[in-house]
């Protein structure tokens, strides 16, 4: 997810309803609750990002350790 997640949230919410709610044998709210988990799962992620001034190119080991250490 890119930085800026906080601003993307509500496509991120409405595609994984979509997704989920068209999957044979998932209900509306269960839709409804997996979607509300995979928003903030992108947005706590980018927040958690954004605090920790991560440089998205990982070009050095250090920030790939530091990246997957956050995760």
């Amino acid at each position: 997810m890119r930085r800026d997640a906080r601003r993307l949230w509500p496509a991120v919410a409405a595609g994984a309803f979509f997704v989920n709610a068209t999957t044979p044998g998932v209900n509306v709210l269960t839709a409804a609750a997996i979607a509300l988990g995979n928003t903030l799962e992108a947005v706590v992620g980018a927040t958690l990002v954004r605090r920790r001034s991560f440089r998205p190119q990982l070009d050095e080991t250090r920030h790939v350790l530091r990246f997957a250490r956050l995760g």
